[in-house]
């Protein structure tokens, strides 16, 4: 999964403007799912740590704060920082 967005991620710069906003907000979206699915499924806080530092590398992460979506709005301000990501890391697993 983390391939395939930082591979559409870089494809984004090659885009008319148009297609580059469209894209962008897609890759925005999918690792806002890629970090949702490490929280929830992996449970491993090791392996978001440094999926994380990974995506920071690409310029992935932080999450750009953009209103796309309500869900995206919220994931992005909590996983954008420490205490946010605890608190989601505490109450995800909650919501299945």
């Amino acid at each position: 999964m983390e391939s395939i967005i930082v591979s559409l991620h870089e494809k984004a710069d090659r885009l008319p403007a148009g297609d580059k906003a469209a894209l962008r907000r897609r890759v925005s979206q999918l690792t806002m799912d890629y970090i949702y699915n490490i929280m929830v499924q992996t449970r491993g806080r090791s392996f978001l740590d440094h999926a994380l530092s990974r995506l920071s590398r690409r310029g992935l992460f932080p999450l750009p704060e953009k209103n796309y979506t309500p869900k995206y709005r919220y994931f992005s301000k909590l996983a954008n920082t420490k205490l946010g990501r605890r608190a989601l890391w505490t109450l995800l697993p909650l919501t299945k």
